[in-house]
Parts: C-alpha cells; sequence; structure tokens
C-alpha cells in the first residue's frame, strides 16, 4: 500500500541519517585518458589537414581554407565534448554501516547503494580495466558482472546474495580494507587477495 511504501522510504532515510561513515573516496579520471583523448583529436585532425592537402595536390580540389576549417571545426567540437565531460567524470564511493555506495558523476544522479544484507561476500583485490572490462567507466562484461572503473587499480568486488557481481575501483585501498573489516556485520565474508595494500 502507499502508506507502507511511506513507511519503507521513511526508513531507508533514517537508517542514512544514522550511518556512520567509515570510509569514502573521489576518484578524477585516469590521466593516461587525457593523453589518449588529445592524441586522438590530434590524429583526427592532421587526418583532415592531410587529405585536404592531397586533394589539392593532386588536382582533384583546389584547397581552400574552408576545406580544413568547417571538418576540423567539427572534429574539435566533438572531442572537446567528449575531453570536458571524461574530464569532470568523477567516481565517489563511501563505506558505512549501511553498505557500499557509488556514485558516477555526471552519470549517476543519485548514489547506487548495496546493502550488507544483500551483500553476501566482499573480496578486496587488483583490478585490471582493460583486462577485465575492456576499459574505464560504467562497464559490463560477458560474465554478468558490472564494474565502475576508473582511475583506481585496486579495488572491491561484491558478491551479491542474488548472483550479481560488482566491481569498484578504489585508490587508496588500504583505508577502505580497515573501513570494511570495522564495518562488515556477521554473515558477510570478507577475503583479502592483495597481500600487502600498502605497497
Amino acid at each position: 500500500s502507499a502508506e507502507s511504501r511511506t513507511a519503507t522510504h521513511r526508513e531507508k532515510i533514517s537508517l542514512c541519517k544514522l550511518a556512520r561513515m567509515k570510509f569514502s573516496e573521489a576518484q578524477r579520471a585516469p590521466r593516461v585518458m587525457h593523453w589518449i583523448m588529445l592524441g586522438a583529436g590530434g590524429f583526427s585532425l592532421s587526418i583532415v589537414l592531410v587529405t585536404a592537402i592531397l586533394l589539392a595536390v593532386n588536382g582533384e580540389a583546389s584547397f581552400n581554407l574552408n576545406d580544413f576549417l568547417i571538418p576540423g571545426g567539427i572534429q574539435v567540437v566533438i572531442f572537446g565534448s567528449m575531453w570536458i565531460v571524461m574530464s569532470r567524470s568523477t567516481l565517489y564511493m563511501s563505506i558505512d554501516d549501511v553498505g557500499v555506495h557509488v556514485r558516477f558523476t555526471p552519470f549517476h544522479r543519485k548514489p547506487r547503494s548495496f546493502a550488507w544484507t544483500d551483500i553476501e561476500r566482499i573480496i578486496v583485490r587488483k583490478v585490471n580495466p582493460f583486462g577485465e572490462f575492456g576499459g574505464w567507466g560504467i562497464r559490463s562484461n560477458f560474465a554478468k558482472v558490472t564494474g565502475y572503473v576508473w582511475r583506481g587499480k585496486t579495488g572491491i568486488d561484491l558478491r551479491m546474495r542474488d548472483g550479481r557481481q560488482i566491481v569498484v575501483t578504489i585508490e587508496d585501498i588500504a583505508a577502505a580494507a580497515n573501513a570494511i573489516k570495522a564495518a562488515v556485520p556477521t554473515g558477510v565474508e570478507y577475503e583479502q587477495r592483495i597481500a600487502d595494500l600498502h605497497g
């Protein structure tokens, strides 16, 4: 009923207010991504310029500044927009008494929360963005694993009771592991696959 849904919603809000924060982190875009975007944009512009010059040299078209400016401007707008979005994208994650919370701006308006009651096992391990997910961002692979993959090379692997698997990258994995140990309730398995968290 509407009353029961309202009561459940209020209960969730109350739990969030009472939750004690154990760990929080904000991951900016990987540095190498900036260079990839700049390199791709520069390569695309060079292709447009070389093509226009070759056409002029072969006599197939007279070289006009607009032959370069129009397609070149389109490329600048496309890659510039992509660079702005990716450079401002931030992966926020936190751990508290309620569970694990993830928000990937500007793609998420609200955090994605994974309650301890829904988690069967949590694994602290290394994460290979390209080897496991084919890149950065909000990803999924053929094994039906959802990854929130950004700057960190380590992270947590959540094995949910409904069969889902969620991977979240974390930079300060040592602090996150300590927070998990302090927050994880009885009934949730904890596994650490990184021998030296500070290494």
